[in-house]
Formats: structure tokens, sequence, C-alpha cells
């Protein structure tokens, strides 16, 4: 995951807890069979549904 996490070190004003959230995100989002929603996802990473919804209802403002 290198190019996603030095493209969000290129970023200004994102979180730490935001930058490896996404990097999950991204990689979870590859591995997923099926249908992409929270339960798919939490089933194939160690985050839960609830992170995921708490991630999702904030804004991430892409440049």
């Amino acid at each position: 995951m290198n190019i996603i996490e030095s493209i969000l070190q290129q970023m200004p004003g994102i979180s730490q807890a935001q930058k490896k959230f996404m990097v999950i995100l991204f990689s979870t989002i590859l591995l997923v069979y099926g249908k992409v929603n929270f339960t798919n996802m939490a089933r194939y990473s160690y985050l839960s549904k609830k992170i995921y919804r708490r991630h999702f209802f904030k804004g991430f403002d892409f440049p």
C-alpha cells in the first residue's frame, strides 16, 4: 500500500486516524467479493461495521 500511503502523506489536513482508515478501506474494497457494504467490509477486515459507519458519517475532502 505504499502508493496510497504516499498520496495520503502529501495531502495536508488529514489526521493519522483518517490516513489509516483510508488505507484499510481501499485494500478491503479490493478484497470484498460481491456487494461492497459495511457488513461485507467488516467481514473481510478487522474493523467493525460501527467503525465504518463512524468514518463514513464524517466528511472527507478530496482535493
